[in-house]
């Protein structure tokens, strides 16, 4: 199998990875699948890059998980 074609699953997943927006058994499913994958692994590597400025001088923090949920069922509509 070739995995040089992007393929959007794995754009999503990677970006869904990075920003922390999977739940823990999710992000364990993401790092197992990145093992194996190395299409998944460059969309992460990529998705860090992109999105590593944003925080960059932003003190490390975690979201209420209310907040999360509803961030979540409002961007997302399905968690």
């Amino acid at each position: 199998m070739k995995d040089s074609a992007p393929h959007p699953k794995a754009a999503v997943n990677a970006a869904e990875y990075v920003l922390r927006l999977l739940d823990p058994e999710q992000e364990r499913a993401v790092e197992r699948r990145m093992q194996t994958d190395a299409r998944l692994r460059r969309e992460v590597v990529l998705w860090a890059i992109w999105l590593g400025g944003l925080a960059h001088d932003m003190p490390p923090s975690s979201a209420q998980p209310a907040a999360r949920r509803a961030l979540c069922r409002r961007l997302f509509d399905d968690r």
